[in-house]
C-alpha cells in the first residue's frame, strides 16, 4: 500500500525493512498515512532528512528522480482519515522536528570541523584509555607506522593525517548529540562541506563500516586504514586494560570491533598482519595493565574466533579452518593467504593420496605423543636407517622439504598440499615395513625423528592432525 501510494505521488518508496517491520507490529489496523513538508526543508542533508522521520514519527520517505520529494508516509491505527486531523497532527510534528534539524545544521556549519578539533580534549573515551584527542593521536602515530609497508604517496600521507584528526570531531557537533545514529556520517557530510578531498570525507563518512558480516567495507584505501587504525586501538586500550568481553557483555562493543579488523584484513586489500598491527598498537598506548605480549595473547583468540565464523560462512569446514591456522608459519600474518591455504586445503580432501596422508599424520601423532621421548634429534642419522623403507623415506622427505619451500615462496598452497599427497606412497609404506618402536633404543630414537622431521615439514602446510577423516571414508574412497 505504501509502494502504490508513493507512486500516485509521483514517486517511489525508499525502502526501510527495520522501520516497516515495527509499524505492522505495533498497527493493529494499518492505514496508510501520507504528509508533506515544505520544500526548503530539502537543503537538509538527505541523511538527516531521513533519520529525523524515522526516529521522531517513524515515518518513510519518498523520492523522485534520485531526489527527495517534500512528503513522508507512516501509518496510523485506522484505515483512513476523511477529517484529515491525524495528518495535520504528524505534519506539525514532522514540521517542528525538522526545524530543530535544520536549527542544528546552521549551527553545526558556522564553524569548519578543523575549528572544532580542541574540544576532542573535553570528551572521555575511557577515563584510563585518555579523551578523544588522545586518541586520534594514537591513532595517527599508529598508521605512520604503516606509511612504507602499505607504499603511501605523500598526498594519501596527507589526506591519512586530517582524516585521523577530524575523524571523531562530529562527536562534538549538535546534529550528532540529537541524532547519534548519524556519527560518522555526519562528520563526511560536513567535511565535505568544507571543501576536503573526497578521499578525506569518504573516509569519515565510512569509518563506523563494517558493522557486522554484511555490511560493506569503508570506500577507498584511506577509508580502510583509518576504520583499522580505529578499530585495533579501542581493541588493544581495553583488552590491555584487562576489560574483556564475558558472555554476552560486551559494554564496548568489542565483538564488532574485532570482527571489523578481521574484515577490513581480510577483505579490504591491506599488506598488515593481524598480529603485526595489534602489537604496533600496544607501543602507542601507555599505562596498560598488560605486556604486549599479553595483549596478544588474549586477543588472538578473540580474533580466531571471528575468523573462524567469517570463512565458516564462506562455505569452508571447521576441521580445514584449524588445518589452516594449526600450520606452523605465524598464518596470521596474512589473512587472505590463510583464507587461500585453507580453501586449497578445502579442495584437497577430495584427494586420495592427501587423505592417506593425513591418516598417516595422524598416526605419527599419536605415536610420538605415546612415546613421550625427550629432545629428539632435529634431524635423523642416516647411518642408523636400518631398513630401505626408512631411507626412502627420508630420501622422500628431502624432496616433499623442495617442493614446500618453493611453494611457499609462491604462495601456491595447491601446489604444497599436492607434494604432501604425493608423499603418501613412502610414508604407507614405512607404516607396513617398519616398527617403530624398535626394541634398540637408538634405532627407536631415529626413526621417532624422522616421523617428527616430517610431521615438522609437513605442519608448514597444514595441520593435518586437525582434519577429521575416518578409515571407513579412505576405504570408501578408495574402493571408488
Amino acid at each position: 500500500a505504501m509502494e502504490e501510494r508513493a507512486a500516485a505521488a509521483g514517486g517511489r518508496l525508499v525502502e526501510d525493512a527495520e522501520l516497516l517491520d515495527k509499524l505492522a507490529a505495533i498497527c493493529e489496523v494499518p492505514g496508510v498515512l501520507e504528509g508533506g513538508f515544505e520544500a526548503a526543508l530539502l537543503a537538509l542533508p538527505r541523511e538527516v532528512l531521513q533519520t529525523s522521520l524515522r526516529d521522531h514519527q517513524s515515518a518513510l520517505t519518498v523520492e523522485r528522480e534520485g531526489r527527495l520529494a517534500p512528503l513522508f508516509l507512516t501509518v496510523m491505527d485506522r484505515p483512513d482519515d476523511p477529517a484529515g486531523r491525524v495528518r495535520a497532527g504528524n505534519e506539525w510534528v514532522v514540521a517542528a522536528r525538522l526545524a530543530d534539524a535544520s536549527f542544528f545544521w546552521e549551527k553545526d556549519r558556522a564553524q569548519k570541523l578543523e575549528d572544532l578539533v580542541p574540544r576532542l580534549e573535553q570528551l572521555s573515551f575511557h577515563e584510563k584509555l585518555g579523551h578523544y584527542n588522545s586518541k586520534w593521536h594514537r591513532m595517527d602515530s599508529l598508521a605512520s607506522k604503516w606509511w612504507k609497508q602499505l607504499r603511501l604517496s605523500d598526498e594519501e600521507r596527507s589526506s591519512l593525517n586530517t582524516t585521523q584528526r577530524l575523524l571523531k570531531v562530529d562527536l562534538t557537533t549538535e546534529m550528532v548529540r540529537e541524532f547519534t545514529s548519524l556519527q560518522g556520517v555526519m562528520g563526511g557530510i560536513y567535511a565535505r562541506e568544507d571543501g576536503h578531498p573526497e578521499a578525506v570525507w569518504q573516509a569519515i563518512y565510512d569509518q563506523y563500516l563494517p558493522a557486522g558480516t554484511d555490511d560493506p567495507l569503508p570506500r577507498g584505501r584511506i577509508g580502510r586504514i583509518a576504520a583499522l587504525a580505529d578499530r585495533i586501538d579501542t581493541l588493544v586500550g581495553f583488552f590491555g586494560l584487562g576489560s574483556i568481553p564475558t558472555g554476552s557483555k560486551d559494554p564496548y562493543g568489542l565483538r564488532r570491533a574485532a570482527l571489523a579488523v578481521v574484515r577490513l584484513l581480510l577483505e579490504g586489500e591491506l599488506a598488515l598482519g593481524l598480529e603485526q598491527v595489534t602489537r604496533m598498537a600496544w607501543t602507542c598506548h601507555v599505562g596498560l595493565k598488560m605486556s604486549e605480549d599479553e595483549t596478544w595473547g588474549k586477543l588472538k583468540p578473540f580474533f580466531e574466533d571471528r575468523l573462524r565464523y567469517l570463512l565458516g560462512m564462506r562455505g569452508l569446514a571447521y576441521d580445514e579452518i584449524e588445518a589452516g591456522l594449526g600450520a606452523t608459519g605465524a598464518p596470521l600474518e596474512a589473512l587472505p593467504s590463510l583464507e587461500r591455504r585453507v580453501q586449497a586445503i578445502h579442495d584437497a580432501r577430495e584427494d586420495l593420496e592427501f587423505l592417506s596422508v593425513v591418516h598417516s599424520v595422524k598416526r605419527l601423532t599419536n605415536i610420538l605423543r605415546d612415546a613421550a621421548e625427550p629432545s629428539l634429534p632435529a634431524q635423523p642419522d642416516v647411518g642408523a636407517l636400518t631398513s630401505e623403507a626408512e631411507r626412502d623415506l627420508l630420501s622422500a622427505r628431502a624432496e616433499l622439504e623442495s617442493e614446500l619451500a618453493a611453494a611457499r615462496e609462491s604462495e601456491d598452497f595447491a601446489r604444497a598440499l599436492s607434494a604432501v599427497g604425493r608423499f603418501a606412497a613412502p610414508l604407507d609404506r614405512f607404516f607396513v615395513e617398519v616398527l617403530v618402536m624398535d626394541p634398540d633404543p637408538v634405532v627407536r630414537r631415529n626413526r621417532l625423528g624422522l616421523l617428527a622431521a616430517i610431521r615438522s615439514s609437513i605442519a608448514t602446510a597444514a595441520d593435518l592432525s586437525a582434519l577429521v577423516v575416518d578409515k571407513a571414508q579412505l576405504r570408501t574412497r578408495g574402493g571408488a
